[in-house]
């Protein structure tokens, strides 16, 4: 599964953004690294003391739990809070599969979905794409200033070497109402036909009996 999200950032959200890059500090990136991945992590992260950065995180946040391609595609349940990471000329992220769960027994959640969101105008840098390895073949995703890049968290990925530039990014997880991926596709896809029968047919036994097993079908799938 991977997603784009055109303009999940609208111009404002990038200006405020930007207002608190410019006064940013920022820290090791290898301290929030799982210990597997940790040798293979090269990065910055934003300090949390920083001015505005939990507003950032914020708006990261209310932009992809209202958005519809991420409702529909993801069938989210909870939200990590977002990272904002900054790699430099150097700076790279190997290959890894992201953590399963996160947070301690008080809040911890399940990652069924990664996303990275991109805050830096990709001519501004070069290199720091991000690569999916799919079996033999990889998917890179270097994407406009504001979208967003949507995948299954286990799949293995790493981010390119930077070789001009800065590439920033926020990222975050999602836990999902569906845990298996297979299940997650098709009840994504019957969403959609919901969305379209109750728009364009409802109140009639088609759109009725539908939903019917469609409901049922997400009471067996479904892990709140």
């Amino acid at each position: 599964m991977t997603l784009h999200v055109p303009a999940l950032l609208g111009s404002d959200a990038l200006a405020f953004v930007d207002r608190v890059l410019a006064e940013a500090r920022w820290t090791d990136g290898g301290r929030t690294a799982g210990a597997a991945a940790r040798g293979t992590k090269r990065n910055l992260e934003l300090d949390p003391a920083t001015h505005g950065a939990r507003e950032l995180q914020e708006l990261v946040h209310g932009a992809l739990a209202a958005h519809p391609l991420i409702a529909d595609h993801v069938l989210p349940l909870r939200f990590s809070r977002p990272i904002v990471a900054r790699y430099e000329p150097g700076m790279e992220y190997g290959l890894h599969v992201d953590n399963p769960l996160l947070g301690g027994a008080a809040g911890m959640m399940r990652t069924d979905v990664s996303v990275t969101v991109f805050l830096s105008d990709p001519a501004d840098y070069d290199g720091g794409e991000l690569v999916l390895a799919e079996g033999a073949a990889e998917h890179r995703a270097k994407l406009a200033r504001g979208d967003a890049f949507a995948y299954a968290t286990g799949t293995p990925h790493r981010v390119a070497p930077v070789t001009r530039g800065a590439r920033i990014v926020a990222v975050c997880w999602i836990q999902s109402v569906i845990p298996d991926a297979g299940q997650r596709a098709i009840a994504s896809a019957l969403h959609r036909v919901h969305h379209a029968l109750v728009a364009e047919a409802p109140n009639t036994p088609t759109t009725e009996l539908f939903l019917e097993g469609y409901y049922n079908l997400m009471r067996l799938w479904a892990r709140p």
